[in-house]
């Protein structure tokens, strides 16, 4: 019989170096990657969100940010305007 498992080695690259750690997906993202996401250019995204026709921005230490849970939200409703989009999210 044999004692415990050893645990698993940490991962590597080919080369032996050690892999990177992964971290977790960003919370909050900037326009320009919100831009992205929504699959618009960022001067055509800054138009939609000053129409109110985005999810609403978050400030943080001076810099407009979005959460990406509400990006995601808001493409898979097909990008409806803020208004509708909070009152779906409410609603839900």
């Amino acid at each position: 019989m044999s004692g415990p498992a050893a645990p698993p080695a940490p991962p590597s690259l080919a080369d032996g170096r050690p892999a990177r750690e992964t971290h977790p997906a960003p919370l909050l993202t900037g326009r320009k990657d919100a831009a992205v996401a929504a699959g618009v250019s960022a001067k055509l995204f800054d138009r939609m969100d000053a129409a109110g026709k985005t999810p609403a921005a978050v400030w943080v230490g001076g810099r407009k940010l979005y959460r990406t849970a509400d990006l995601a939200a808001w493409v898979a409703m097909g990008c409806p305007d803020r208004r509708e989009f909070e009152a779906r999210v409410a609603a839900a």
